[in-house]
């Protein structure tokens, strides 16, 4: 196991997450730094996890960004789901299923970092320390959040009242992703997101 410094700032940044939920004390913190694996920096594209794959981890992100992608039969890429910093995605439907989630996990950004963690880990301490219990609730929350929006959003027939409430209602992600991102997400054309922010613009 490689050691883990105070002052990595992938494994502060999970840290910093967690005090901001739960008072984290020395046992927790040992906890972390027995249990993680911290990768190193991803470029934009590299697959961090390939549907079908037997793996059981929390990939929880510090920098950059994640996405769990599938390709259509022209081998387009439609974006199902991103975790931006402090959030995360996870290789199965949720901690206790072993069936492998749709789709392949990439970087979608550049310099992305993110940190491995096994479900073993988690499973095996949620009931006796309440404060990783926490953590994968809060996890989950986010991502049942982004979900529900993305549900909302496949909704909207109009591809251009799609967008507009896209950018209205995930300011964040908006902020985060390019417009080739945003099409990929939404399943719309870039063209339909330039319409949209004209009407936008004019509104």
């Amino acid at each position: 196991m490689v050691v883990i410094r105070n002052n990595n700032p992938t494994f502060r940044a999970l840290l910093a997450f967690w005090k901001k939920h739960s008072t984290i004390e020395m046992h927790h913190i040992n906890w972390i730094k027995e249990n993680i694996e911290i990768i190193k920096p991803l470029s934009k594209g590299d697959i961090i996890y390939l549907q079908g794959q037997k793996q059981k981890y929390v990939y929880f992100v510090s920098h950059g960004a994640i996405a769990r992608i599938i390709y259509d039969s022209n081998y387009r890429i439609h974006i199902l789901s991103i975790a931006l910093p402090e959030m995360a995605l996870m290789s199965t439907v949720h901690l206790f299923s072993s069936t492998p989630s749709v789709g392949n996990i990439i970087a979608l950004h550049g310099n992305t970092r993110i940190i491995k963690i096994p479900y073993k880990a988690l499973k095996h301490v949620q009931q006796d320390i309440p404060e990783v219990n926490t953590l994968v609730c809060i996890l989950n929350n986010k991502k049942k959040k982004q979900l529900a929006q993305l549900r909302i959003l496949s909704s909207i027939s109009s591809t251009i009242d799609r967008y507009l409430y896209f950018a209205e209602n995930m300011k964040n992600l908006k902020a985060s992703l390019t417009h080739k991102e945003a099409a990929q997400l939404l399943g719309i054309s870039i063209n339909s997101i330039y319409r949209a922010l004209i009407k936008w613009r004019n509104r």
